[in-house]
């Protein structure tokens, strides 16, 4: 089991129903239900091959019968039970904001799991401009990639300020190596940049990122490198 999907699981609480958007060989479902964490997977992909394989994949598990399996766009589909949780993961932040804003207005979804694997100022973004609060954030280092994760519901904190968009709500409260690494990352890219060919969103990041790397440090005695 892949450290991404570690972290998802442990997000989510005994319960009915769990979504999960792009199901990834069906690995969320099969743990779930295995531990008896859900009582009903509902797997969907935008792609008939991944669907197969996850299809294939449940009925070795004999699973199959506490799923739902559905050849769909995202949350484009009906379903008229309450959700607990909807995952959505390993996707980029465009298309999982494309997923939410799209999603059917009818699925009564208690909570989402996100995990974005880009820009996840995106994600925050999306946040602050809809009805959705950030209950938790958490970011992973998997095979050689961050990974953003964030819990989605209508209890929590509201994102406000660019601090808050471009490092996190929560993650600044609790400064990981992880977080140190991908900011000390992302200013590397900046650097790349001539200076005059900042535009207005790289010079707030640039300001940002310098800044808390700044405070922080004399609170890190060790800046490690991380190993998946």
């Amino acid at each position: 089991m892949t450290k991404r999907i570690s972290c998802i699981l442990q997000q989510i609480k005994p319960c009915n129903i769990v979504f999960d958007i792009g199901s990834d060989h069906a690995q969320v479902a099969i743990n779930l239900l295995q531990n008896n964490i859900a009582k009903h997977v509902v797997n969907t992909d935008i792609a008939k091959k991944p669907l197969t394989t996850t299809i294939h994949n449940l009925q070795n598990a004999g699973l199959i019968k506490k799923t739902t399996n559905i050849h769909a766009d995202g949350l484009q589909f009906s379903f008229h039970k309450p959700i607990d949780y909807c995952v959505i993961a390993g996707l980029g932040s465009h298309t999982i904001t494309n997923i939410l804003t799209h999603a059917n207005k009818h699925l009564k979804i208690n909570k989402y799991i996100i995990v974005s694997n880009n820009k996840p100022e995106i994600i925050r973004f999306w946040l602050k401009t809809s009805n959705w609060k950030l209950e938790n954030e958490q970011i992973i280092y998997d095979k050689n990639v961050f990974y953003f994760l964030f819990v989605v519901s209508k209890k929590g904190l509201i994102i406000k300020t660019p601090k808050d968009i471009y490092i996190g709500v929560y993650l600044p409260k609790r400064p990981s190596n992880e977080l140190y690494q991908w900011i000390h990352q992302e200013l590397i890219k900046l650097d790349k940049i001539p200076a005059m060919g900042y535009n207005n969103i790289q010079l707030v990041k640039r300001r940002l990122f310098t800044s808390f790397f700044r405070k922080t440090w004399t609170q890190k005695k060790h800046f490690t490198h991380i190993h998946n």
